[in-house]
């Protein structure tokens, strides 16, 4: 018996709140500790598309923003749109080089925090416009980047229907 769909990616997604709660957030780097779970949404959606990555998006969003202190469903709003956005931006990424899919998510991780202080701001949380805002981006980027070769392949595990075996061979 295997887990459905959503039960493999809900256990991607424990499991990565879990190490960014006990092994992320207490790293400090210029004074700033990263967000590491970017990575899900954008893996998300380089793996499984749009859509898949606008729904761990929100799902891991929601699941990290109960231990934030910016309003609730800020960082869901935000990484949905981050797991769409890679989702369309990157459809056939995932068949090219690995270096490729790493320089993806390099570039969306600096972008999903800059986001994040934009539509924060938009929404009254002046606060985040004076966060260390560049450090958080270097740190989170580098994170990602770190994460991504494990991320991908967990999202592919968590995604992929191994009853297909058109996707079993991708």
């Amino acid at each position: 018996m295997t887990l459905p769909a959503w039960g493999r990616a809900g256990l991607v997604v424990f499991i990565a709140l879990m190490v960014q709660l006990a092994a992320v957030n207490p790293i400090s780097i210029w004074s700033v500790s990263g967000q590491a779970l970017i990575v899900l949404p954008v893996a998300a959606g380089l793996v499984g598309g749009p859509e898949r990555g606008a729904l761990v998006g929100f799902v891991t969003g929601l699941a990290f923003d109960v231990f934030l202190i910016t309003p609730f469903g800020l960082t869901a709003l935000v990484w949905t749109i981050t797991g769409f956005a890679v989702g369309a931006a990157g459809r056939n990424l995932m068949r090219s080089s690995s270096w490729s899919v790493v320089a993806f998510a390099a570039i969306s991780a600096p972008l999903a925090i800059g986001a994040f202080v934009v539509v924060g701001a938009i929404l009254g949380q002046e606060q985040l416009l004076a966060a260390p805002v560049v450090p958080i981006m270097v740190v989170s980027t580098l994170m990602t980047v770190l994460a991504v070769p494990i991320a991908a392949p967990a999202m592919r595990w968590a995604l992929t229907d191994p009853h297909d075996p058109i996707a079993r061979r991708r």
